[in-house]
């Protein structure tokens, strides 16, 4: 020993640690990569499933505004839906994006089940931006979505499919008896379910679709059974009328008016299509002629009334009838902000119960009508309250309804209801 300390020995692992260091920082960004990338696709496939979803019932609709799903096998009221389905699908698939950017779409169309036709949409972006990803050479990646949706008229269940009761919960308290004025008092609806006329008017015979009615109340006491006359009679509420309502009040109407004015959630279960209802549906003991007119005006205009009215919306069905079916009907708002254009919807577009002639008072629906209501008329040659319409779609209640299944609503204002079909 010489007291000197002795010289120390270099390991050889000396580096290692910036080495494990640098290793993990890769892993590191890596994971962050994934992570930061596969949220954002999450997200876009979100936004694109919401984009294809909105688009699939939006051109669903279109089965229901063209009428192709009351006369199922016209082939022109197929092409009418197409046309009508892309430029919906167009219209949503420009306010719907994805990251900012509208995505591509394609629909396909499927008529081979009659009354039930289907639409599917796909969209697709290929060009969705990656982040970290891109240090690997991944720059874009891309996001797709399917929806499949529907439109439902009741009429054409068979024997071979059990499909669910029709139940839309806007009904207006209007009970039009199962009397078409236009085809010799025959039905609307046949006794097994089925429509009488589908197909389009055609001035004086024909079809039902776009079928010009005025319908006189035809309520006196006591009611006449079987009923001859073709028209309407009120419907008695159980319920306080409550639901989604115009801004004008239904003033001088009293419960009969509101449930005229708004979406009548409270007496809806009563108008129930292929399915007993829970509540049994009466005709009124009074003819409720303020009420309609009350109720109506509020309707039509947003303004209370106690006399005739015209509706501020206005159907136009020249087109529609001169093409025979090719052209759409169309609707031109009266409202502001939109007064003077074209609209796809309105107000005045309502679901109407159809009764068999027995009323005993307790009557049974058979079927809905969905119409466009133009005016009203206090004349007593209609009864006090006349209501003048054009027909867009009849469903009648089918046969082999299944009536444990949940019934289909679609938003509870159309008598032909759309709805989602998830892949």
């Amino acid at each position: 020993m010489n007291g000197q300390p002795a010289p120390l020995k270099h390991s050889k692992q000396r580096g290692q640690t910036l080495v494990l260091v640098a290793l993990c920082l890769v892993v590191l960004i890596s994971m962050a990569a994934l992570a930061i990338d596969l949220t954002t696709l999450y997200v876009a496939r979100g936004e694109m499933q919401r984009s294809a979803d909105a688009a699939a019932l939006a051109g669903a609709q279109a089965f229901v505004s063209s009428g192709v799903t009351t006369d199922p096998g016209n082939f022109t009221l197929q092409g009418l839906a197409r046309m009508l389905a892309g430029s919906y699908v167009l219209g949503v698939n420009t306010k719907n994006t994805v990251g900012g950017v509208a995505p591509t779409s394609s629909t396909t169309f499927d008529f081979t089940n009659p009354g039930n036709p289907q639409i599917t949409v796909t969209m697709q972006r290929t060009d969705v931006p990656t982040f970290f990803a891109r240090i690997f050479g991944q720059r874009l990646a891309t996001v797709s979505a399917t929806a499949i949706a529907e439109a439902y008229n009741s009429s054409y269940t068979g024997a071979s499919n059990r499909m669910p009761p029709v139940a839309p919960t806007c009904t207006k308290p209007w009970l039009v008896a199962n009397l078409d004025p236009d085809h010799g008092n025959g039905p609307f609806v046949n006794p097994n379910g089925s429509l009488a006329h589908p197909g389009v008017w055609t001035g004086g015979g024909g079809g039902i679709i776009a079928e010009p009615l005025t319908l006189a109340n035809i309520w006196h006491s006591p009611v006449t059974s079987p009923l001859t006359i073709p028209g309407y009679l009120p419907a008695k509420l159980p319920n306080t009328a409550a639901g989604t309502c115009s801004s004008c009040s239904a003033g001088g109407g009293g419960n009969f008016g509101e449930s005229v004015a708004c979406c009548d959630t409270a007496n809806a279960v009563q108008y129930s299509c292929g399915a007993p209802p829970p509540t049994p549906l009466a005709v009124d003991t009074n003819n409720d002629n303020p009420g309609t007119l009350a109720g109506a005006a509020c309707l039509l205009t947003g303004a209370g009334s106690t006399g005739g009215t015209t509706g501020n919306d206005i159907l136009d069905a020249n087109t529609f009838w001169g093409s025979d079916g090719a052209a759409a009907m169309q609707i031109q708002s009266g409202t502001p902000p939109h007064s003077g254009l074209v609209v796809t919807t309105s107000g005045q577009i309502v679901t109407l119960p159809i009764i068999d002639k027995n009323v005993s008072p307790n009557v049974n629906v058979v079927g809905f009508m969905q119409a466009f209501v133009q005016s009203t008329s206090n004349s007593p040659a209609l009864g006090g309250a006349g209501i003048s319409m054009y027909v867009l779609n009849i469903s009648g209640c089918g046969t082999n309804i299944n009536t444990g299944a949940t019934p289909v609503s679609g938003g509870g204002v159309s008598a032909v209801p759309v709805r989602l079909i998830h892949p």
